[in-house]
């Protein structure tokens, strides 16, 4: 009678099942036993709730559930979405994690984008076969490159009238150092959502990303809250928008779990991302400076995420981004299409990355690798390629295949699977292969004690609640 199903034990003596559409039941020992059983149809509420969910053989409604795995997996059918335009490498800060630009140099404006190649790279954007586009402007410190930059963003809007079939979201991730009030009212005007870095309380932030022209703490809060000011200015005229803010943890991040969260509250934020640090193309000595172990930001997370859940039951407002991921897939049984958790990965089917010399890459990470001499996920130059070549290409090919989960021993008969995702990038880089053994990864062990943390709140009602108007 148990149709097809994945189960993990919870505490308390609970098991959790789910099954590959996504949906999900926790059952007592014995209910569980019962199930296996088929004892379960004696329970009346509990059998009819397992066959909704597709979890009893005998009583499948397979055009249902083809129609509910076609909408789970809607992402398939479309081409990249994500664009990411590196318009320079240059930068202004030396943040002790970057990997992604050349840190304190703002002369040498060969690694700047020339608007040539960006013009180029939106016709090449235009013709991914999505109806929806982003495209976000990275650097180094983009606005460094002004003009290329705002060149980009008219044009892309210029694409967007002339073939009014796509919708067009432009963002710029930036330190907000060079943000004045000319640059800003070009960014609103031009529907540019802005994106920026608080890695928490003044020392830390900081201490983490160095600022060559004095606090980069007090840059950044400052200029986050005029952009808030001035976005309310337009907010009876047009949706509003808000600036957002994202922080990485680093080894000194870790005793602070709870103050970052509360200067994120301090300073109006309605979201806050707890990142882990992405250390697998940084040197050994800055990974023994401010790297450390997946247990310690297991409970670095964990402890934050109790503080941000306590906050809301007390009215204040604040959501985790990773949290509203894992808890849109578990209770609406829907991807938001979240790049780095999902099967498969969005390297070049859900998003591609730019270099500022026309150089395009699988996403961001690759183009990072290649910072450090591997040209793995290299599809190609924008001078040169072509759409239907680099989506047919055997890196894209690969980098699909080694991370679709449903093909890796130790991924595809795991209860989290339906929700959790790989980067096959990292995979390369720390392990040396497309396919090491899942299980043992830091990312696979990180997942699990996520995805076990939430579906053992959701068992307080309350808690359940309160999620479930997150994500509504």
């Amino acid at each position: 009678m148990a149709g097809s199903h994945f189960f993990e034990p919870l505490s308390g003596g609970k098991y959790l099942i789910t099954n590959f559409i996504g949906k999900h039941n926790i059952l007592t020992k014995k209910q569980y036993n019962d199930f296996l059983s088929g004892d379960i149809i004696k329970d009346k509420k509990l059998y009819a709730d397992l066959t909704k969910k597709g979890f009893i053989r005998n009583n499948m409604d397979f055009e249902r559930l083809i129609d509910d795995t076609r909408k789970r997996y809607s992402y398939l059918f479309c081409g990249p979405s994500l664009h990411i335009l590196v318009i320079t490498l240059r930068c202004n800060h030396r943040c002790v994690y970057c990997h992604a630009g050349s840190p304190g140099v703002e002369g040498g404006e060969s690694v700047d984008m020339s608007k040539k190649t960006a013009q180029k790279a939106i016709d090449f954007i235009f013709k991914a076969n999505t109806p929806s586009i982003t495209i976000e402007f990275q650097g180094g410190e983009p606005l460094l490159n002004w003009e290329t930059l705002s060149f980009a963003i008219a044009y892309a809007r210029k694409k967007e009238r002339e073939l009014k079939k796509k919708k067009l979201t432009l963002a710029l991730v930036s330190n907000l150092s060079l943000l004045d009030r000319k640059k800003l009212t070009y960014l609103i005007k031009h529907r540019v959502d802005i994106c920026t870095s608080l890695d928490g309380p003044k020392p830390l932030h900081d201490g983490n990303r160095v600022y060559l022209g004095g606090s980069s703490y007090d840059v950044v809060t400052q200029k986050a809250a005029r952009i808030k000011r001035e976005y309310k200015k337009i907010s009876s005229r047009r949706e509003g928008r808000d600036v957002q803010a994202l922080m990485t943890t680093t080894k000194r991040s870790l005793p602070y779990a709870t103050k970052i969260v509360d200067e994120y509250v301090r300073q109006g934020f309605e979201w806050i991302s707890l990142r882990p640090l992405n250390t697998f193309m940084l040197p050994k000595q800055t990974i023994g400076d401010i790297g450390y172990g997946w247990e310690e930001y297991v409970h670095f997370y964990k402890k934050a995420m109790d503080h941000i859940i306590a906050l809301n039951m007390r009215g204040v407002h604040l959501k985790e981004r990773t949290a509203w991921t894992i808890l849109k897939k578990i209770l609406f049984h829907e991807d938001p299409n979240y790049l780095e958790m999902r099967s498969p990965c969005g390297a070049a089917i859900g998003q591609l990355a730019y270099n500022y010399n026309g150089d395009i890459y699988t996403c961001d990470e690759g183009r990072m690798l290649a910072r450090n001499g591997d040209n793995s996920f290299k599809l190609g130059n924008i001078q040169s390629a072509s759409y239907k070549k680099i989506m047919n290409c055997e890196i894209t090919k690969s980098a699909c295949l080694a991370s679709w989960l449903d093909g890796i021993p130790g991924c595809n008969d795991c209860a989290f699977q339906p929700y959790c995702g790989t980067c096959p990038v990292a995979n390369w880089s720390s392990y040396g292969t497309l396919f090491p053994p899942m299980i043992t990864t830091n990312n696979c062990k990180v997942q699990k004690e996520l995805f076990r943390y939430f579906f053992e709140k959701m068992q307080n009602k309350r808690v359940k609640k309160l999620f479930l108007g997150w994500i509504k």
